[in-house]
């Protein structure tokens, strides 16, 4: 069973669904010892990070107090939960932190691919992730 699952959110209602399969897999571990990393990265602009200090200050803040949630969830479960905001670029972020932090799972939510427009899906952060990432990937849809 996976022992350290990485849930990157993005803050939106989708993030219920990677949350809630974290905590399936965390709850069917016999060991009890599961870990579930919540991860959001705030894309920076090209632009000295001083200059937009106050902005990603805002970012921050909101994504601490959505992120405070989503642990109150798992905690409540008794499953241990680690928070952290990154500043970058998502993928290589995501992909960083997976790396770091030793996860074996990462659990994304990405929409079903339009067969009319197949190519739309594969630039997502999702699929980028799930083909570049060293740890097993999960992607809901």
């Amino acid at each position: 069973m996976f022992r350290r699952i990485l849930v990157p959110v993005e803050l939106s209602d989708k993030d219920l669904r990677a949350v809630e399969a974290a905590r399936s897999l965390a709850r069917a571990n016999d060991e009890g010892d599961t870990e579930v990393a919540l991860l959001h990265v705030i894309e920076t602009l090209d632009l000295p990070f001083e200059e937009l200090e106050d902005f990603y200050g805002k970012l921050e803040s909101r994504a601490a107090a959505v992120l405070n949630e989503l642990s109150a969830a798992l905690a409540q479960d008794g499953i241990d939960v680690v928070q952290r905001i990154a500043f970058g670029s998502r993928v290589p972020e995501i992909l960083a932190h997976a790396e770091e932090t030793g996860a074996e799972l990462i659990i994304l939510v990405t929409r079903p691919v339009d067969p009319a427009d197949p190519g739309a899906a594969w630039s997502g952060i999702a699929y980028q992730v799930s083909i570049l990432a060293s740890p097993s990937v999960l992607l809901l849809k």
